[in-house]
């Protein structure tokens, strides 16, 4: 039975492969016989799908072979750059060798020219910049500073909005509450260990301004004659970088020991600067300080007026300068046709004027309490003047001129200005005083007192017209309700006539009743 069953499913199987090979193998043989283009694309699309096959593999093998170059020339990339960083770690250290050593000359790889190093280039900008620095302007050196924004002009601005310090003591400033007895006395108070020292200028008169024939004249220092009705204490120096700092925890100075300019001039080597004049100082910084000080002395410190500076600074010389003429350079510290100071220096170190002041010329310019007006000496009182009200740019007025300057800006008349934010400026400092039993109220000047009483009579004719306005309506309303009460009379007489027609007609209707 098993053998029966074997021969039957091998002639089954036999009968299937004969039957597939017969319906395969004749339809491709009859299509190409028959039909010899069907032939050709049975083997053109036999060639296609070999050529395609073939085509995916070489892709394949392409891409392959692409992706592995990908990641050989990254490999390499990579050791090139290592070795660059070792090849730039290396000239580093060797550049920091020969830093510290001998400086050598290298060359380009183009052209073949030769390459200052670092060292000297720094040495030839030293060397420019020195020069530079010895007939620079003081337009050039505001415009360095603008480019400078580091940290003096960061601590100014603490300074003018926070001048605390929370360790200065009370002080006792009682010789200042007094006048003194002749111009130019003496006397000195300590705070925080510091010696403030100053100058009795008293009440008087004096020629502000200038004549129109002094050399450098200019139109905005007309001459008028000023009285001060009162007398001042002035600090005998510019505020120092010590009493700066001491009283408010900072100090913005350019030349100073630790500032921008400390290889400048006579800055240049020091170790501090103590004695130098404070620079880089706005008018609110200085305001600021006066109003510290003042607390910490129970007194009212303050900036001077114009008027007050010019009449200290002159001390009742009448020239252009208290030196009667131009000062020499050890009256002064200030630019001439010689002499180039790159700096400040320290304050008392020029001499002084009549009344024992000290750097009213040069060093630094000195903040004024007015606002600057090129016009008010023309309409300026002629008592204890305050300045204008106010300034359309917010100048404030600046005297005295710095190291900067030339001969010109530090004649007693000679008038400056600057905007009172304005920061980072090396050429401006200041001085303050203090008035004993206060400052004089100013005279108000004539022109004005006749305006203000013509204002009031004005005004009283004014209030005279409104009374008589008051009356003629107060008569309106009266023949108002006089012409009310006639027409009231009127409208009672017209019902009084008729009420008396109907009495009329009442009557007529009864005769006629009766003769009926």
């Amino acid at each position: 039975m098993n053998k029966i069953l074997g021969l039957l499913s091998t002639g089954f199987l036999t009968l299937t492969l004969f039957l597939g090979f017969a319906l395969t193998v004749p339809s491709v043989s009859m299509a190409a016989d028959g039909d010899p283009a069907a032939a050709a694309s049975e083997d053109g699309a036999k060639k296609t799908v070999k050529k395609t096959v073939k085509k995916k593999k070489k892709t394949a093998q392409t891409k392959e072979a692409e992706e592995d170059a990908d990641e050989e020339k990254t490999a390499s990339g990579t050791k090139k750059v290592t070795k660059k960083t070792k090849k730039s770690a290396t000239a580093s250290s060797e550049t920091d060798t020969e830093d510290a050593g001998k400086t050598k000359s290298n060359k380009t790889a183009k052209g073949g020219k030769k390459v200052k190093p670092a060292d000297d280039a720094d040495a030839e900008d030293t060397e420019a910049a020195d020069a530079s620095a010895k007939t620079e302007t003081p337009e050039d050196a505001e415009k360095e500073d603008a480019e400078k924004t580091e940290t003096p002009d960061k601590v100014s601005e603490k300074a003018d909005s926070d001048p605390e310090t929370g360790s200065v003591e009370k002080a006792d400033a009682s010789p200042l509450t007094e006048e003194g007895s002749e111009a130019g006395e003496i006397r000195k108070i300590t705070i925080d260990g510091i010696e403030y020292a100053f100058c009795w200028c008293p009440a008087g008169s004096f020629e502000m301004g200038a004549p129109e024939e002094e050399l450098g004249y200019s139109e905005i220092e007309k001459q008028h004659t000023v009285k001060l009705s009162k007398g001042f204490w002035m600090l005998q120096t510019e505020v120092t970088q010590e009493m700066y700092e001491s009283l408010t925890g900072s100090n913005p100075s350019y030349f100073s020991a630790k500032g921008f300019g400390k290889e400048k001039g006579k800055v240049a080597g020091r170790e501090e600067t103590a004695k130098f004049p404070v620079d880089r100082v706005s008018y609110r910084d200085a305001l600021a300080f006066c109003e510290k000080i003042s607390e910490i002395c129970s007194v009212k410190f303050t900036l001077p007026t114009e008027a007050q500076w010019e009449y200290a600074c002159r001390a009742g010389t009448k020239g252009a300068f208290y030196t009667e003429k131009a000062p020499s350079v050890q009256q002064a510290n200030y630019k001439t046709g010689t002499n180039m100071p790159e700096s400040t220096e320290e304050v008392g170190t020029h001499g002084q004027n009549p009344w024992n002041l000290q750097d009213m010329m040069g060093n630094v310019s000195e903040w004024c309490r007015d606002y600057f007006d090129p016009d008010y000496y023309a309409a300026s009182p002629a008592s204890d003047p305050t300045g204008p009200s106010e300034a359309e740019n917010g100048e404030r007025v600046l005297r005295g001129g710095s190291f900067a300057n030339m001969a010109y800006y530090l004649r007693s008349a000679a008038r400056n200005q600057l905007i009172e934010g304005a920061k980072g400026n090396r050429f401006d400092g200041f001085r303050f005083i203090t008035v004993p039993g206060g400052e004089a109220a100013p005279e108000a000047d004539a022109d004005d007192t006749e305006d203000a009483d013509a204002d009031d009579e004005e005004k009283a004719d004014d209030a005279e017209d409104a009374d008589t306005d008051d009356e003629e309506k107060a008569d309106d309303a009266e023949d108002a309700d006089a012409d009310d009460e006639e027409k009231a009379d009127d409208a009672e007489d017209a019902d009084a006539d008729d009420e008396e027609k109907a009495d009329d007609v009442e009557d007529a209707d009864a005769d006629a009743d009766e003769e009926e």
